[in-house]
């Protein structure tokens, strides 16, 4: 127990009002009811409901040390100064335990697409049409002919031939039984046995005479009448009424959503559970660590 020094108890004891602490029986009791006025200033904490857990942590740790300097409020004073310098960085450290996942998942992430689109058309279209075609035909074709040929025919052919002719002819006739000069001694007429010689004299005359007489009329008669009559009426009548009134409506919503979560690399589970293991920390006692020196360190 220290007699020249002043011990953190001490402090808790006499703003407590409680002075039979000895047997430390009621310690929580003294801290409970000292902390507020030891812990009298401000400090950032990243949870309010945090700050009462924190320094009774701390009162706790240093409730038998004597404090490092001459008077409880120079104490106080540098306890202060020192919360505010280093709790901004450890409430960082603070939250990111809050942070949860699976230690064995090396992904987790989700993908999320929202697609609208809406399109409004309206049509009004009123349109008429009308078609009036009248087509009259009243054609008439007259034919009328009349031809008369007269053919006369008055032919004669006189024929008169007279046709006179004189024949005279004369033949011989040798013989000669012993012909000693061949032939030629018969046609020359030397030795002759017999000998004959026949003359003949003829007169044919011949006379024709004829008359042809060919007499003829030929009449052709024609008379051709012909009529024709075209008679028409052709009418295209057409009407056409269309009317249209349409509206559309178009709305497309396309929602995706995706998530993926689980392990996907090649990293073992055990490895992964060490490695997470190594994160572990106890900012708790960080804090109350960087406090040591505002406590005397002799024992």
């Amino acid at each position: 127990m220290s007699h020249y020094t002043t011990e953190v108890r001490f402090i808790c004891e006499q703003y407590a009002g409680e002075f039979n602490s000895s047997e430390y029986s009621n310690i929580e009791s003294v801290i409970e009811n000292s902390r507020k006025k030891i812990f009298d200033f401000d400090f950032p904490i990243y949870d309010e409901s945090y700050r009462s857990v924190l320094e009774t942590k701390i009162l706790k740790r240093y409730y038998t040390r004597e404090i490092g300097f001459e008077t409880v409020a120079l104490w106080k004073f540098w306890l202060n100064k020192r919360l505010n310098e280093i709790m901004p960085y450890y409430n960082q450290l603070y939250k990111s335990t809050l942070l949860e996942f699976n230690p064995l998942y090396d992904a987790d992430y989700t993908t999320t697409s929202n697609a609208n689109k809406k399109f409004d058309e309206a049509n009004s279209r009123t349109s008429t049409a009308t078609g009036n075609n009248l087509r009259t035909d009243a054609l008439k074709t007259a034919t009328t002919g009349t031809e008369t040929n007269t053919r006369t025919d008055n032919l004669h052919t006189a024929t008169n031939n007279t046709e006179e002719s004189t024949n005279g002819n004369t033949s011989r006739d040798l013989y000669s039984d012993t012909p000693q000069g061949a032939l030629a001694g018969v046609e020359a007429e030397n030795y002759l046995t017999n000998a004959r010689k026949v003359t003949e004299d003829g007169n044919n005359h011949t006379t024709n005479s004829g008359t042809v007489t060919n007499t003829g009329t030929q009449a052709v008669d024609s008379k051709n009448s012909q009529e024709t009559n075209y008679t028409g009426t052709q009418k295209n009548e057409t009407t056409n009424n269309a009317d249209e009134n349409g509206k559309r409506n178009y709305t497309d919503t396309s929602d995706y959503l995706e998530h993926v979560a689980g392990k996907r690399g090649g990293a073992s589970y055990s490895a992964m559970l060490q490695e997470y293991r190594e994160t572990f920390i106890n900012i708790d006692v960080m804090i109350i660590n960087e406090l040591s020196d505002l406590f005397m360190n002799v024992w």
